[in-house]
């Protein structure tokens, strides 16, 4: 039943995908036009905080608590991670959130500090394999490689020695974990402590209107159509019991078909 409903899922977020995706969304303030826009902050913005509201969700107070993981299991995770991240860097369709499924497929009834581990080493890899990718393959595969792609002009990794452009961005990438790590420590606590004051319903429906008037001013009213009824399929999902992460099929399909 549960491959059945995913599959039906696919099948339709991809026909609205395919459909979507045809249609001329404009701007009616001259703005960048795109209907993904609208498409997946239906399937997986809207839809998720709207499920969130109706189930009465909110922050509980956060308290810091010590936590320890063994050596080895923490090798593990990081060793299952690298290499799920790789696989995101190379492979095109592939989210870290597919690769972490994958990667916990491995793994016998894991600890949460294991799961975090295991998403951290896939995010983390991820930064440095689909740069990595961009000049071995030439073909980004992220959001950050396609702007990293127009600003310079992406040599192809033939010998053993990098590019220049790679080292210096991989470089980059390293200290910005770096410094990540830190921030986050420093930081997570203060705004763990922050955040239960503030009112969830409250933001909920603040972002919520936010994503409205930001689509109609870069999508029009054909792009808000499109986000109301994406939002109503990226809300199937957990009615039915199996992750939105099947919706993916938005852009799976009509890439499929188009290659066809």
């Amino acid at each position: 039943m549960g491959v059945a409903a995913a599959f039906l899922l696919f099948l339709l977020s991809g026909c609205l995908g395919a459909a979507a995706l045809n249609m001329p969304v404009s701007s009616p303030f001259g703005l960048p036009a795109t209907a993904l826009f609208p498409l997946l902050s239906g399937l997986f913005g809207t839809s998720t905080l709207l499920e969130s509201l109706r189930g009465g969700a909110s922050v509980p107070e956060q308290h810091r608590e010590q936590v320890s993981l063994d050596p080895g299991e923490a090798g593990g995770a990081i060793a299952m991670g690298s290499t799920a991240g790789s696989l995101v860097g190379f492979l095109p369709g592939m989210s870290g959130g597919v690769a972490t499924v994958i990667a916990m497929m491995c793994k016998k009834e894991p600890k949460p500090s294991f799961v975090i581990l295991t998403l951290s080493a896939i995010n983390t890899a991820n930064s440095f394999f689909v740069l990595s990718a961009l000049f071995l393959i030439l073909r980004p595969r992220s959001g950050a490689a396609i702007v990293v792609n127009e600003l310079i002009d992406a040599v192809e990794w033939n010998g053993i020695i990098p590019p220049p452009d790679l080292v210096l961005l991989l470089i980059s990438v390293l200290i910005a974990s770096c410094a990540g790590f830190f921030l986050t420590t420093f930081l997570g606590g203060r705004f763990a402590n922050l955040i239960p004051r503030i009112p969830y319903d409250k933001l909920v429906i603040g972002i919520i209107g936010l994503i409205v008037v930001m689509v109609f001013a870069f999508t029009g009213l054909l792009g808000l159509l499109m986000l109301s009824v994406s939002t109503a399929v990226g809300m199937i999902a957990p009615n039915i019991g199996i992750r939105r992460s099947h919706a993916m099929g938005v852009l799976l399909l009509p890439v499929i078909l188009m290659l066809w």
